[in-house]
């Protein structure tokens, strides 16, 4: 339930899983562990910021130093947004379903933790929690989905605060920063280095300009001298520092330097390489919604059970149970058991969907 209430933590995205290895995205989302992944998903329920991750992951392409950088950037703004959760209450508003009484980042954790969760007892648990919120929200009973949302904030928080005191989260502003300063250096050193570049061409045409000008003069030369004598000649310093210049045509104005990025080979990016026989779940990188999340809710409780699965196991170890203790009761205490454990394990079920 912990990981459960966690999910309640970011928010509005409806994503289809992205699966492709090439994927510079699923490159740059993959180096992120399982919370901070949770909380990225709440940070891209924001159409924005959705769209600028989809922009430096597509400029990043696979140069693992690119991918490196945006790893650095997007951790950083994890923590902020991080720090801003637990720094505040957040609201809670009327609404229909769960979804919309949440902030859209704490919808969006919840649904991703979701996507990617195997289906289980936990899973079965958490779904039948919010159908059966849903469901009495539907008939204008709010109790229900109020006692979910605050047992999932509780857990955010606390999880939340947990990941703030890591050594990972702690680094990360101060690695952001010095980011952000070295890219602003580079990008002003550039564009001195554009500056220094477009004076020289400038330098360049006046120079060409001057010569054409000084071979037009020299073409008039024979013809003035017949008209009206030889120029004088100055025989002196100003005659020996004159320009000389060639009267070809004019250089062409240098193109501009552009950096190209080194072809390294395709590096190994996962920071935390899964150990031997283990297998590392698959990366699914969120979206922003683009409407109800409730079809895809109903569908992972088809696949999974939901509350149904819940309440038949805990019916059926209910009767198992009272099976046990009626055998020492005869016949008739077998019947009688069998109904107390069933009726009981339908009581659990009810408290774990409504408690968990």
């Amino acid at each position: 339930m912990r990981h459960l209430l966690w999910g309640l933590l970011c928010a509005g995205l409806a994503c289809g899983p992205v699966l492709a290895a090439e994927d510079p995205q699923v490159a740059i989302f993959s180096q992120f562990n399982a919370d901070e992944q949770t909380l990225m998903a709440g940070l891209l329920s924001d159409p924005a910021e959705a769209a600028a991750f989809q922009k430096e992951a597509a400029a990043a392409g696979d140069n693992p130093q690119a991918v490196k950088d945006a790893v650095t950037r997007w951790r950083g703004k994890i923590v902020a947004q991080a720090t801003a959760y637990i720094s505040r209450e957040p609201a809670t508003k009327a609404g229909k379903t769960v979804k919309e009484m949440v902030e859209p980042a704490e919808w969006g954790g919840l649904m991703h933790y979701l996507r990617t969760m195997e289906p289980g007892l936990k899973k079965d648990i958490i779904l039948g929690m919010l159908k059966d919120a849903n469901e009495k929200l539907s008939k204008g009973d709010d109790s229900r989905a109020r006692m979910v949302i605050a047992t999932s904030r509780k857990t955010i928080r606390e999880t939340t605060t947990k990941y703030l005191q890591s050594s990972l989260a702690k680094n990360a502003p101060a690695e952001a920063e010095r980011l952000r300063k070295a890219e602003e250096s580079k990008s002003a050193e550039v564009e001195r280095q554009r500056l220094a570049d477009a004076e020289r061409a400038r330098k360049a045409l006046e120079q060409a300009r001057r010569a054409q000008e000084a071979a037009e003069r020299a073409g008039k030369a024979p013809a003035d001298e017949a008209k009206h004598g030889a120029a004088p000649v100055f025989d002196g310093d100003r005659a020996k520092d004159a320009l000389v210049v060639d009267g070809g045509s004019a250089p062409k104005e240098p193109e501009p330097a552009v950096e190209t990025a080194p072809q390294l080979s395709r590096p190994d990016l996962a920071l935390n390489p899964p150990k031997p026989g283990e297998k590392k779940p698959a990366v699914v990188v969120p979206s922003p919604s683009s409407g109800s999340d409730e079809d895809e809710l109903a569908k992972m409780e088809s696949g999974s059970g939901g509350a149904g699965t819940v309440r038949k196991w805990a019916m059926v170890g209910g009767g198992v149970l009272g099976l046990l203790v009626g055998a020492f009761f005869g016949p008739i205490g077998l019947l009688v058991g069998a109904a107390l454990g069933v009726g009981a394990g339908y009581l659990v079920s009810k408290h774990l969907l409504r408690n968990t």
